[in-house]
């Protein structure tokens, strides 16, 4: 089956063409010489220039966003089921190592979070505290913010805010506007009219609520990679709740900062 994009500027673009050539031979039948006519006139030029301004700015065939939403679903339940399968039964923890630059891995305890894995194995920490360590999918994201937009993490809570909402809003445009709160040891994202709810949904839907938690989307990921980053502590998700257009983190970050043992970085 397939299925047709529509180009708003195209279609705009043609409508005022049409709107324009009938103007103008409105004014032709009508050939009062008068005021009307010239009116009639100006607003058919008017309709002619503004249709093809519309016409440089339509472009060729875009991505269906409904698609777009759908691309992580499968990867964040399939985690999901292994970590289940393997008997973990926490959720993800946003840890900064202190190798390779201070890459943030992410770890998922067998239980409770006790403290940070110290272990040579680059997928499961077999010795105290036991877990499975993961690159977070929100990786290629915050890779690409260094590369292509020279971010760089800051302390400064309100570098912090600022660097959220340009991200979210301006640079990956997935909502409309965002607000950021910020509540002891609790960060609070409001993100509105969030553009990928439907993978939200289908994630929810398919596997449980606490799949957000145990395994993130990368746009979740990246945001806690963000925070991690810049207050260099470990954080997790305590809250990750859609709505009808908005979505809504919980972002708790452990007081205790990462300790000076190498952890090692889960880059692949």
């Amino acid at each position: 089956m397939k299925r047709y994009f529509y180009d708003g500027y195209r279609i705009n673009g043609s409508l005022l063409l049409v709107g324009a050539i009938v103007l103008i031979m409105l004014s032709t039948i009508l050939n009062r010489g008068d005021l009307s006519s010239a009116v009639l006139v100006v607003s058919g030029v008017g309709c002619f220039v503004i249709g093809i301004f519309m016409f440089t700015l339509s472009g060729g065939e875009r991505f269906d966003q409904g698609l777009v939403n759908l691309l992580p679903v499968q990867s964040c339940i399939t985690i999901c089921r292994i970590s289940g399968d393997l008997g973990l039964k926490g959720i993800a923890h946003f840890i900064q190592s202190n190798d390779n630059g201070g890459e943030v891995f992410q770890f998922n305890p067998v239980g409770a979070f006790e403290k940070i894995p110290m272990t040579e194995d680059y997928c499961f920490s077999i010795a105290s505290p036991r877990g499975m360590i993961l690159t977070p999918s929100g990786y290629p994201l915050i890779k690409a913010l260094r590369k292509e937009y020279d971010w760089t993490p800051s302390e400064d809570t309100r570098t912090l805010v600022r660097g959220i909402e340009e991200v979210c809003v301006d640079i990956y445009q997935v909502a409309a506007s965002t607000e950021v709160l910020l509540n002891e040891d609790v960060i609070t994202v409001v993100l509105y009219d969030f553009r990928l709810l439907r993978c939200c949904r289908e994630i929810r839907a398919s596997a449980s609520p606490a799949c957000c938690q145990i395994n993130p989307c990368p746009i979740c990921s990246l945001i806690a990679c963000m925070v991690t980053e810049s207050l260099k502590k470990t954080c997790s998700f305590e809250l990750i709740e859609p709505d009808n257009r908005n979505l809504t983190l919980g972002i708790r970050v452990l007081l205790t900062p990462v300790n000076d043992r190498t952890v090692p970085s889960t880059k692949v």
